[in-house]
């Protein structure tokens, strides 16, 4: 039995205890949603650089393994200019040579939650949808 004072949390989201696993972008996956949900928690997917499909497929993994809620989090923030990091490439040039690899192309995109993230979201159903960096577009939102 659960002696947490309010229920409000535990009834509105469902979980048996008042914690939510935390989001972390290549730091969490399925495998801790899992654990968390199995603990009593809310299981949480960080789906900020993940494509519509590896967000479903995630979610998938999740609920085939564990039965709990679910929350899937989103970035919300504004997408910078292009940057100019020629100075930068031309700096680590000797290292780049001297190892034998090519200059590299930028690592994952952090995407702000859009049209293709909503859609996942609509199509999942998961329990809780959170956001940090701030809120999506209103139409978006009230998609959610």
């Amino acid at each position: 039995m659960n002696r947490w004072p309010d229920r409000r949390w535990l009834d509105l989201v469902g979980t048996d205890h008042p914690i939510i696993q935390a989001p972390m972008a290549n730091g969490g996956g399925v495998e801790l949603a899992v654990a968390a949900i199995d603990g009593g928690a809310l299981g949480s997917l960080a789906c900020g650089i993940l494509s519509e499909d590896q967000v479903g497929q995630q979610a998938t993994d999740v609920r085939s393994r564990a039965n709990g809620p679910i929350n899937l989090n989103f970035f919300c923030h504004r997408m910078p200019g292009d940057a100019d990091d020629q100075a930068w490439v031309a700096l680590l040039q000797p290292y780049y040579e001297q190892l034998g690899i090519e200059p590299g192309g930028a690592g994952p995109m952090r995407l702000p939650f859009g049209e293709s993230a909503c859609l996942a979201v609509e199509e999942i159903k998961p329990e809780v949808v959170s956001f940090h960096y701030g809120l999506p577009a209103q139409p978006l939102l009230e998609r959610v």
